[in-house]
């Protein structure tokens, strides 16, 4: 197991997808969503904090659906990469919370509206298809193990850096991260939109070939040539 981890085979399409899926949960989407009731009473929302955090949780049912419509007319990276930066930008005007209360909600809404309607739909996809399938279930398993190890990590994180930073700084390195994962994305994502697995597999690795699955060879005609006898 750790030989084939330790392959190109795996960490080829782990430095594109398993980094993004890290990435994105030190983008705090999923801290907003967790600590939704105490983040919004921080942020001075001044509707009722239960009633904010269900507008916030709303997105994660509403937002796969937006998301699936777009895939239709989209490729997956101008998909992943408009979602990125606007769940981005919702996350940096969060950090604006002292010129209206408003802003941290309509930000924190957009932000997780965002990441669920285009970052993660793409993800999911990204990770069926780059994977080969000799690697496929280990590859999978490993990488949603470090995307639970981070989002763990994040979660334990967040009470301390808010004593430590505040909050206005921390949604602020929240965007940052937001943008880092959706510039890595933008250059590590290829486009595969209309490939088979098998293609998509050889765009992520130069030393693999495809082959078709079965091949019918035609022989050649043969020229026959009739003779009469007079």
């Amino acid at each position: 197991m750790l030989k084939t981890m330790l392959s190109k085979t795996f960490l080829r399409p782990f430095s594109c997808v398993g980094v993004i899926y890290v990435l994105s949960e030190f983008a705090g989407l999923e801290v907003i969503v967790t600590y939704a009731h105490s983040f919004l009473e921080d942020a001075g929302v001044k509707l009722d904090p239960g009633v904010a955090a269900v507008c916030i949780a709303s997105m994660r049912f509403v937002a796969p659906l937006c998301g699936a419509v777009a895939m239709r007319y989209s490729s997956k990276k101008r998909l992943f990469v408009a979602c990125g930066l606007l769940a981005a930008s919702g996350l940096a005007s969060v950090s604006l919370q002292s010129f209206h209360w408003i802003l941290p909600l309509i930000g924190a809404s957009t932000a997780c509206f965002f990441q669920y309607a285009g970052v993660n739909p793409t993800l999911s996809l990204l990770q069926s298809e780059l994977y080969p399938t000799e690697v496929r279930s280990l590859a999978v398993g490993a990488t949603y193990a470090a995307d639970y190890a981070a989002r763990a990590a994040s979660a334990k994180l967040y009470p301390t850096l808010r004593e430590a930073v505040g909050l206005p700084a921390l949604t602020a390195g929240y965007a940052a991260v937001a943008v880092a994962m959706t510039l890595w994305g933008a250059v590590t994502m290829r486009s595969t939109d209309g490939l088979s697995l098998a293609e998509t597999e050889a765009v992520y690795d130069s030393s693999r070939e495809t082959t078709p699955v079965f091949s019918i060879k035609v022989a050649p005609a043969e020229r026959k040539i009739r003779t009469v006898t007079v």
